[in-house]
């Protein structure tokens, strides 16, 4: 498991970080509307086409990316679970009994993760 914002910042990291080769630029707040993965296109909903080598789209649940390279809108299925997210200081947490439970974490599919 990782917050999201730790994965993103890992990618940029490497996506833009020193190496071979060029770094790649990070568009961020963008709508995209469609891609092209033969031609290494990608279209913004403010007209904007952009080329390279890789294409990396976090578009979401309504993913313009995914029915692009598809072809076809594929919806997301139900799992039956729900997941809720909150961030609290351990520190806080730390010697008092009522909150022993989440600082041990439990596994399964009711699970809490419990994460420094």
């Amino acid at each position: 498991l990782c917050h999201r914002s730790d994965l993103h910042d890992a990618l940029k990291c490497l996506a833009s970080g020193e190496g071979a080769g060029k770094p790649a630029i990070v568009h961020l707040g963008c709508e995209t509307l469609s891609c092209d993965a033969d031609a290494g296109t990608l279209t913004l909903q403010d007209g904007q086409v952009h080329h390279a080598d890789v294409n990396m789209g976090a578009d979401g649940i309504h993913s313009a990316m995914r029915t692009s390279i598809l072809g076809y809108v594929q919806t997301a299925l139900p799992s039956g679970r729900a997941v809720f997210r909150c961030l609290m200081e351990m520190s806080k947490m730390a010697g008092r009994p009522e909150f022993d439970w989440l600082m041990t974490g439990l596994a399964g599919p009711r699970g809490v993760r419990a994460l420094p």
